[in-house]
């Protein structure tokens, strides 16, 4: 049972690191995003809050958080955050502030993989990931 695990893990690294990645749609955001607000019903204020950009550091947030970027193919629960789709998500312009917010999972042995994916996607939205064509994407 224990060998089923990892070798499930190691299909699940391999199909999320290496599929072939396309620059997801608006659409398909909103699509995604609706999909884990219904799993983790993160409150209306709270929704608000995500419009200016800001991710309080709650449990629910940090699981929707989660959701979304595994749901977009962005994070890989082995690995985190995939520098090479978020730079074909959001520009390869946008290198040097991936390289700067992505963590390792090493890094932090105690986090959840909610902690992990929200303080790395905090990071990424300060430091200006976040291009216009995304800013106005309903919530």
């Amino acid at each position: 049972m224990k060998y089923c695990v990892v070798i499930c893990l190691l299909i699940g690294t391999v199909f999320g690191r290496y599929h072939d990645f396309e620059k997801k749609s608006i659409e398909e955001i909103k699509q995604g995003r609706a999909e884990c607000f219904e799993k983790f019903p993160v409150p209306k204020e709270t929704r608000e809050l995500f419009k200016k950009f800001e991710y309080p550091d709650d449990e629910i947030v940090q699981n929707y958080v989660h959701c979304v970027a595994v749901k977009l193919y962005y994070f890989v629960d082995v690995e985190g955050y995939i520098d090479e789709h978020l730079e074909i998500q959001f520009g390869a312009d946008k290198t040097p502030i991936i390289n700067k917010c992505i963590t390792f999972k090493k890094d932090h042995p105690d986090w959840t993989l909610g902690q992990w994916a929200l303080s790395d996607w905090k990071c990424l939205v300060k430091e200006g990931l976040i291009t216009e064509e995304y800013k106005n994407i309903d919530n």
